[in-house]
């Protein structure tokens, strides 16, 4: 992503805003992204406040962390919307502050292209606000919605309150079994509109979910994009009533093998706001696989002992007799031999026949010798 928006970007005031709000009360305001582009993210807020240049008493849920943020809150704890075209509708959870006095207010919306570093760029306003009053606070406060319901909260009129169930979720199943989950979805305020689910599994004491859903013939992972999930389509009164297909994703690094998981469904807007979590449940998963696996890697006793009781053979050999190497003497020079049996050696060792030949040469040279002397000097008469 860019450092700030590609076009210029804007985005419209809220609207479907009831004339009166309980201080504290939950309420939900949808509004448009214009000229944007499709796949960028942006963090979205709602901005409230007595005036103009004075909105600090709004809050924005983010139903990822489900965290309620006050307006000054770091834009990166914002939710999301991600671009499906250059205008993209999309709808955020608001309230007014728990302190905040009661009277005229004004609301508006406020947005940040997400740079590809994960902070906010350029942020910019919705160029007007809507007006309402706040009212005192009902007796009963919203309570903060947890990861495990529905973070939409019923506005002030009971027959706008939505309603996102799930039901008929086995306590128990095996790593490779699906099941199916009964949806009850009501958005009064929703009709005809377009939603999308996915099952999530999470470890009981993991941070990150998990899971595929079946879409079509195909199994979609979680991770997935929103618009490759479950889409479903709320009828003329806002509701749905159905069955998605589920199972553990055992190939995800965060499955943990054999325990008690967390279940729940998420849902998105056509938009891509979200997700919005069910009710959720446990189910204890039995890992076929990872069981296999342990079994067929254990140790047999048996073979331990045979292996420690019988050494191997190689390690007892009878020791091979060193071999004890002779020097033999010819002609005066000392050289090495082979070893040989005792009575070889022993052959070796006598004089040579050519040494004899030698003293004879020797002695006859010398006679010659000897002989030409005395003939020189007449000893000798020819």
């Amino acid at each position: 992503m860019g450092a700030g928006p590609t076009f210029a970007a804007s985005v419209d005031a809220p609207s479907d805003i009831q004339s009166e709000i309980p201080i504290n009360q939950s309420f939900s305001i949808n509004t448009n992204l214009i000229n944007i582009q499709s796949g960028e993210v942006y963090f979205v807020k709602c901005r409230v406040g007595s005036s103009s240049s004075s909105l600090t008493e709004g809050q924005t849920y983010n139903s990822t962390t489900t965290n309620w943020l006050f307006d000054t809150d770091s834009w990166i704890d914002m939710p999301t919307v991600t671009a499906t075209g250059s205008t993209t509708n999309f709808s955020i959870q608001c309230k007014i502050k728990n302190g905040a006095t009661e009277g005229q207010k004004i609301i508006y919306t406020r947005a940040c292209l997400k740079k590809s570093d994960g902070t906010c760029g350029t942020s910019f306003q919705s160029a007007s606000g809507t007006n309402f009053t706040a009212i005192a606070p009902a007796s009963t406060p919203t309570p903060t919605p947890a990861s495990t319901t529905d973070p939409t909260p019923s506005p002030a009129s009971s027959n706008s309150a939505s309603v996102f169930t799930i039901s008929n979720i086995p306590s128990q199943i095996n790593s490779d079994q699906s099941f199916t989950v009964s949806i009850n979805l009501s958005m009064p305020n929703n009709q005809n509109a377009d939603y999308y689910l996915k099952g999530a599994f999470k470890k009981d004491d993991g941070t990150r979910y998990l899971g595929l859903t079946k879409k079509d013939s195909e199994w979609v992972e979680y991770g997935d994009e929103y618009l490759d999930q479950y889409k479903i389509t709320t009828d003329s009164s806002g509701n749905w009533n159905g069955n998605i297909e589920v199972k553990p994703d055992t190939l995800d690094n965060d499955y943990k093998g054999s325990g008690d998981y967390i279940f729940k469904v998420g849902r998105y807007t056509g938009a891509g706001s979200g997700p919005t979590w069910s009710n959720d449940t446990t189910i204890k998963i039995n890992d076929l696989n990872r069981s296999s696996l342990s079994d067929s890697s254990t140790p047999q006793p048996t073979s331990k002992a045979t292996s420690s009781s019988f050494p191997s053979p190689t390690i007892f050999k009878s020791p091979t007799p060193k071999p004890s190497y002779q020097i033999a003497s010819i002609a005066g020079v000392t050289t090495s031999v082979t070893p040989q049996p005792e009575v070889e050696i022993k052959s070796q060792k006598q004089i040579n026949p050519f040494l004899w030949m030698g003293m004879i040469f020797i002695f006859a040279g010398t006679a010659s010798i000897g002989y030409i002397y005395l003939k020189k000097n007449g000893k000798i008469p020819f």
